[in-house]
């Protein structure tokens, strides 16, 4: 037991096997799909697909990518070109 940590020694060999054990799952996962080169690009083309519709029926590339302007978005809310406000300089 030790005096600084309370008898914990050996947290950190737990971590590293946990550590260890995540990293051979995901090795095996990867090793497995390696042959699979036409069911990934399978895969693939389905997000982007879903992707593309997600934009189409929400109306914006910039919503559905960066998430902004949720309220207008989930509203159905329309900004009219009228109510911008104009950055033109008084000549």
């Amino acid at each position: 037991m030790n005096a600084y940590n309370g008898g914990l020694e050996d947290d950190g060999g737990k971590v590293a096997q946990m550590q260890g054990a995540i990293q051979r799952r995901f090795q095996v996962l990867l090793d497995k799909s390696v042959p699979h080169l036409g069911h990934r690009w399978a895969a693939f083309g389905g997000v982007v697909l879903i992707y593309l519709i997600r934009i189409y029926f929400l109306k914006g590339f910039y919503i559905v990518t960066y998430g902004k302007d949720r309220g207008a978005a989930s509203h159905g809310r329309r900004l009219e070109p009228s109510s911008r406000v104009s950055s033109a300089h008084p000549t």
